[in-house]
């Protein structure tokens, strides 16, 4: 699942709508039309492309009759910076985020007393929720971390050169792995005069390359001269 596909589909406000009301509970395609008000072509058309991107999914119940549902558990994540713009994802499906550590059971092996069941799952999500927070919290130290040591590596990488293209090339690479396509796309630059930067940068052994799925990806070199 590419995070920037999902990013380009919740942009639409009626995706986003029907996901919203998919996560109550399934709904067949009148359901939907119905409560957003949108003819039912369009809904059809917008679950598509959901179900398309693994968002959804849709079963047919005994009457014959088409029911949609959130598909997986889906964790976004942005972060963008003066010198960064990351975007993840993350997916668990419906079963596995049941019962990832097994704290939550759909039956009790033993009759357990309703109101000690709930505060005791209760206590369980919150202890989850702080974990999260914490983890969250880290990942902005870590994050502005990287942006300090960005900004260190620009001073660097400014007096080192003084070509501004080179510079450009090598801040995008620290930023992230890059291809051709990418880079090029990212500098406004054409593709050839990229390549002819890359090939240079690459026999300085300042950078280097992995071949993943036929492409190559640009980074800078991990091993110490």
């Amino acid at each position: 699942m590419d995070a920037s596909i999902i990013l380009d589909i919740l942009g639409n406000e009626n995706r986003r709508k029907i996901l919203q009301i998919l996560s109550n509970r399934p709904y067949y395609v009148s359901e939907i039309s119905k409560k957003l008000e949108v003819g039912p072509k369009a809904i059809i058309s917008h679950l598509s492309m959901l179900e398309d991107a693994g968002l959804v999914r849709c079963h047919i119940d005994s009457n014959r009759r088409k029911y949609f549902s959130i598909s997986n558990n889906v964790y976004l994540d942005i972060s963008l910076s003066p010198n960064s713009y990351v975007a993840s994802i993350q997916t668990f499906s419906i079963s596995q985020a049941n019962d990832p550590r097994g704290h939550v059971h759909a039956k009790h092996e033993r009759a357990n007393d309703f109101v000690s069941d709930i505060l005791e799952m209760n206590e369980k999500i919150q202890d989850i929720k702080g974990e999260i927070r914490d983890i969250v919290a880290r990942q902005h130290e870590l994050r502005a971390e990287i942006n300090r040591i960005m900004d260190a590596c620009d001073e660097i990488i400014e007096h080192n050169t003084k070509d501004p293209l080179e510079a450009r090339i090598l801040h995008e690479l620290l930023a992230d792995d890059c291809d051709l396509a990418s880079l090029s796309y990212n500098l406004g630059i054409d593709p050839a005069i990229v390549n002819a930067y890359l090939s240079s940068l690459h026999r300085r052994r300042l950078i280097e390359f992995t071949i993943v799925n036929g492409h190559k990806y640009w980074t800078i070199n991990k091993q110490k001269r």
